[in-house]
């Protein structure tokens, strides 16, 4: 059976509470015929089971299958799928070996364990296991450098970080032939004029929509404030609102990173990053009752809307990462860790492997030179550390 993740938060003290509930399904997987590893197909549930409910459908259920004139789309729209924690997102491609999706797809808020990028796999659709691509360089434990995230660290604590709730990969092969869809710098006041006129859509898989096929949600709603719930208390309960798009689209489980859609005078443009359903609850509190009683208050929650991280917010940080030569050699990146060491930026591990405190050291390094801030390790920081570090090498090369 699927399900849908609630990170649950607390705004304040007392019975009122925020959450952020991430459209991520879990599913088993069927064991492949001799053999005790899990396959990559999953198990249908039979139909007396049913199927999960809708996480955030908003009046009507206007999802509908992908009509055949989108064949391009569905090529660049696909599955990211974690063999090891068995949950299925949707990614979409932003270059011809680099994917996009929900932050929380690869690092799970709720987990103590590092992320396994090893048993990440992209696929066109959740069957289709043939032609699988994987995170560049994670079966040799160089995955974390292809990866580029607003944050591994997802912060439950409001205001909630959903600002920081992306990630973009860097797969081993060429799975986007049609290269990747266009991460728009249409403003947030543009996008609600946009979604006024009905061209603001959605495509995802979800697990309660005929069994992760991939849908279409159109004419989705976007605005600042909703019924009940203003602007002001909007932006106490979100880190960085201003760069959050508020929306209605119809969503289900495993719609976490799916993008939101208006289709442009180029074609079909990103203009944000679906990454959870922002909902308000009253939690379940003792209420007394006397006589040595403890009535308990029912809890109540609704769904307020979708969020989703506008994509001018992030484009330029994937168009840099498509460009970047990453990075993989051990000995450079031990190379790269003592520089920095040198520089007193890290104190961390020279183990050959990148992490956040080798990021943030990287990040340092930037703001100090005066460079774009990106926290990459690629061949250019390496050249430029040896540079430094050796002037004489570059003399000779000059000579």
């Amino acid at each position: 059976m699927g399900r849908v993740q609630a990170l649950r938060v607390g705004r304040t003290g007392g019975l009122a509470g925020v959450w952020l509930a991430a459209a991520i399904a879990v599913l088993g997987f069927q064991p492949a015929p001799g053999t005790a590893m899990p396959s990559l197909l999953p198990s249908k549930p039979s139909a007396s089971k049913g199927v999960v409910s809708s996480i955030a459908v908003f009046g009507t259920d206007d999802r509908a299958r992908m009509p055949a004139e989108r064949t391009t789309l569905a090529d660049q729209i696909g599955v990211l799928v974690d063999l090891e924690r068995k949950t299925v997102c949707t990614a979409f491609c932003v270059g011809h070996a680099t994917v996009m999706t929900a932050g929380h797809c690869l690092y799970p808020p709720d987990s103590r364990e590092p992320a396994r990028l090893k048993d990440i796999r992209f696929r066109k659709d959740l069957t289709t296991t043939r032609n699988d691509a994987r995170i560049a360089g994670a079966s040799s434990g160089a995955g974390a450098q292809h990866v580029s995230a607003g944050t591994t660290r997802l912060s439950l604590r409001p205001p909630i970080d959903a600002v920081k709730d992306w990630a973009i990969a860097r797969l081993d092969r060429d799975v986007c032939p049609m290269g990747g869809l266009t991460l728009s710098r249409r403003t947030n006041e543009e996008i609600i004029e946009l979604a006024r006129e009905r061209r603001v859509y959605q495509i995802a898989f979800h697990r309660d929509f005929q069994y992760f096929s991939r849908a279409i949600a159109r004419s989705c709603e976007v605005e600042r404030s909703f019924k009940d719930v203003g602007w002001e208390t909007i932006s106490q309960d979100f880190h960085e609102p201003e760069s959050l798009i508020l929306h209605t689209c119809d969503t289900g489980g495993s719609s976490s990173g799916s993008p939101l859609l208006i289709d442009g005078a180029d074609g079909p443009e990103v203009v944000g990053l679906n990454v959870g359903t922002y909902l308000q609850s009253n939690a379940t509190a003792p209420l007394g009752g006397g006589a040595g009683r403890n009535v308990q208050a029912a809890a109540t929650t609704r769904d307020i809307a979708n969020t989703a991280i506008a994509a001018h917010t992030i484009a330029n940080i994937a168009i840099a990462f498509n460009r970047a030569e990453i990075l993989s050699d051990p000995k450079q990146v031990r190379d790269v860790a003592a520089w920095l060491d040198e520089h007193r930026l890290y104190t961390g591990r020279r183990d050959g492997r990148y992490g956040p405190a080798l990021k943030s050291a990287i990040e340092a390094y930037e703001v100090r030179q005066g460079l774009a801030v990106t926290g990459f390790l690629t061949k250019s920081l390496w050249h430029r550390l040896d540079q430094q570090r050796h002037p004489s090498r570059l003399r000779r090369i000059r000579d």
